[in-house]
């Protein structure tokens, strides 16, 4: 009788092994076809890292022959920045509060200008100093904070500016109503980037006050802006990532206050007008950044807070080729 309720067990734990490599057979199989234009243009060498540990990647930044990653623990320990490289390195840098004591915010983008490392968070930028995080030490302390006047969820350095934009999607992620905007063709915005100068002088690098604002669809969690065009990452929790392409139309342009006062700044819009191509990518990606024309992209859904993302080969550190026919060329 043993025997047999043994043997029986071994049968049923046998056709349910059997069931999920079915299933990840099937899963495997959609992602591919469905995602097929993404994979066959992305490359990886290394893995995103520290997810085992529960760190859960947020921003990224090209530095030197590396990238900053930034992001948050799920244990509510110390946020940490890594400097990763394309051979497998990857150091760690705990982040601290001016007073020394841990950093547990939701450390969010990630950029660097000058002497400072600029991490997105709650109405604004937490700054760190450059020298101090890549000192070897493995810490680096909080020197202070720059209001922007919105939740950085991402931000980018680009020539002499950097940008921060804000995430939207009711009823859990909300935006103040100032970035509620129907554009001229009709679309409806409801996520705002807002562009500084930076200033070596000026007191954390950045002058204040916002210079322009560019109008966003939902759910950007990381952007890339150039002169002529610009890429959103967009993503939310089981959801297809999304990059949408767009051309920067500066004639195609209004005003805005922000926080809906004070003077009027330059508005411009991104829409369904500017659009020119959206490439559909594995959930959850978050900041992105551009490098020798492949955009690079950081991703959490791997990490122990989500796990599915190993179902999906989420854990791996992507890049992908920007084609002509993304621009509209």
């Amino acid at each position: 009788m043993v025997k047999k309720i043994a043997l029986g067990t071994l049968k049923v734990l046998g056709i349910i092994l059997a069931l999920i490599l079915i299933i990840y057979g099937i899963l495997t199989a959609v992602r591919y076809i469905s995602l097929g234009e993404f994979y066959s243009t992305a490359t990886s060498k290394v893995n995103m890292p520290a997810l085992a540990e529960g760190f859960i990647p947020q921003g990224l930044d090209k530095y030197g022959d590396g990238f900053l990653m930034s992001g948050y623990m799920q244990d509510k320990s110390a946020s940490r920045l890594y400097y990763v490289t394309e051979d497998g390195r990857a150091d760690r840098i705990d982040l601290k509060k001016a007073n020394g004591s841990d950093f547990t915010g939701h450390a969010g983008g990630v950029a660097h200008a000058g002497d400072y490392i600029y991490v997105g968070g709650s109405k604004g930028l937490y700054v760190f100093g450059l020298e101090d995080a890549l000192d070897g030490d493995g810490e680096a302390k909080q020197i202070g904070f720059f209001p922007v006047g919105l939740n950085a969820a991402w931000v980018q350095v680009a020539g002499d500016y950097i940008y921060c934009g804000s995430f939207w999607d009711e009823p859990d992620y909300t935006t103040d109503e100032w970035q509620h905007i129907t554009t001229p063709s009709g679309d409806k915005n409801n996520s705002m980037i807002l562009i500084f100068s930076l200033d070596g002088e000026a007191e954390l690098g950045i002058k204040e006050g916002a210079l322009a604002a560019i109008s966003t669809e939902w759910r950007v969690q990381g952007a890339i802006l150039t002169e002529d065009y610009a890429v959103l990452s967009t993503s939310l929790g089981l959801n297809t990532s999304v990059f949408y392409f767009h051309k920067i139309d500066y004639s195609y342009s209004g005003t805005v206050k922000v926080g809906g006062e004070g003077e009027d700044i330059p508005l411009y819009y991104l829409d369904s007008k500017t659009l020119t191509y959206k490439l559909t990518s594995i959930p959850m990606a978050e900041e992105i950044v551009l490098h020798n024309g492949r955009i690079y992209v950081s991703n959490e859904s791997a990490s122990t807070k989500y796990i599915f993302g190993n179902l999906n080969e989420g854990y791996k550190f992507y890049s992908f080729e920007v084609k002509d026919e993304y621009l509209g060329k």
